[in-house]
């Protein structure tokens, strides 16, 4: 269904997400097949999210509801609720609704079902920086080129920066004035990795944003679309170039086909415990954060999951 999905102004997680929950939940309660498709035509009606709403509260609400609606749309098919168990391909059903009519291909779905399993091949993907995905090689490439050239931003008289052609797409706050906007803006990210030398959870304040050195920067970046990334073929590819231009004349220039956490570049061990850390900061006391890591990592050995549960459901009773 994607992009033509994401191109109708959907947003994927909210729309695919909601399904996705719903076929887990129908599994873990064990449905039969015929509920479980009860469970999808639910959820099929449950599903929303606009792209629109990129840079506020509301998208990772977006995230939130998806997994919400997933698992009422199995609890509901589970009690005996109805819904047209023919929701996905119908005419006016779920995939012509968020697609458009001839804009998918329903064999996909089961074509390379479980040969194998995404989880397994390519794998997980986990976010380095608290942005969204499509900002990662950029920060990557213009990170590697501060380390490896000392650049300072009082030295930049540009950053040209070039990608697919879905990246403006999403990154759509091209002059951000919140942290929330900052998440879905390329030009305030190389921003803040060029002055902060590093693109963490604290620097997304509006305080931040605003800095007015900050958005002397952000002002000094443009965003094109790279000539081989221009089709819709290209799509899911997140490759990004980055070119930074000196006052002095001196160019230098990095493109990163795979961001570090995705799964051919994964993170490292203590990268993922680090980002933990700095998640729960001041909101999992360090005994708790520590014990939440060390369960975490031995998690085939864990007899009870509510172990695990009660350490995380207790920091947010406090």
């Amino acid at each position: 269904m994607n992009p033509h999905l994401f191109e109708n102004g959907w947003h994927p997680t909210a729309i695919l997400g909601a399904m996705g929950a719903a076929a887990a939940a129908a599994k873990l309660f064990k449905l039969p097949g015929e509920k479980v498709c009860m469970a999808l035509g639910i959820a099929g009606s449950l599903a929303s999210g606009l792209r629109q709403n990129f840079g506020t509260m509301t998208k990772p609400l977006h995230a939130g509801r998806a997994a919400q609606n997933g698992v009422m749309a199995a609890q509901l098919a589970r009690r005996g609720y109805t819904a047209d168990p023919g929701i996905v391909e119908a005419k006016l059903g779920y995939a012509n609704a968020f697609s458009g009519p001839g804009k998918y291909d329903l064999n996909k779905i089961t074509a390379n079902l479980g040969s194998p399993f995404d989880i397994v091949s390519p794998g997980v993907g986990l976010k380095r920086y608290p942005s969204c995905a499509r900002t990662h090689p950029g920060i990557d490439a213009m990170l590697d080129l501060v380390e490896q050239n000392d650049l300072r931003p009082g030295d930049v008289e540009s950053v040209a920066c070039a990608g697919t052609y879905t990246t403006p797409t999403m990154l759509i706050h091209s002059r951000p004035r919140t942290a929330l906007e900052g998440k879905f803006s390329m030009e305030f990210c190389l921003a803040l990795a060029l002055t902060e030398r590093k693109v963490s959870l604290p620097d997304f304040r509006d305080q931040k944003v605003q800095d007015p050195k900050i958005q002397e920067l952000i002002r000094k970046v443009t965003f094109s679309i790279r000539p081989d990334l221009n089709t819709i073929e290209h799509s899911g590819n997140p490759s990004t170039t980055v070119k930074v231009t000196l006052k002095d004349g001196r160019e230098f220039t990095k493109t990163v086909d795979e961001a570090r956490g995705t799964p051919n570049n994964p993170l490292t061990a203590e990268e993922v415990r680090g980002k933990y850390r700095q998640c729960v900061k001041g909101i999992q006391p360090q005994k708790e954060m520590e014990k939440t890591i060390e369960l975490v990592g031995d998690l085939e050995n864990l007899k009870k999951i509510s172990t695990l549960a009660d350490l995380l459901r207790g920091a947010q009773s406090r």
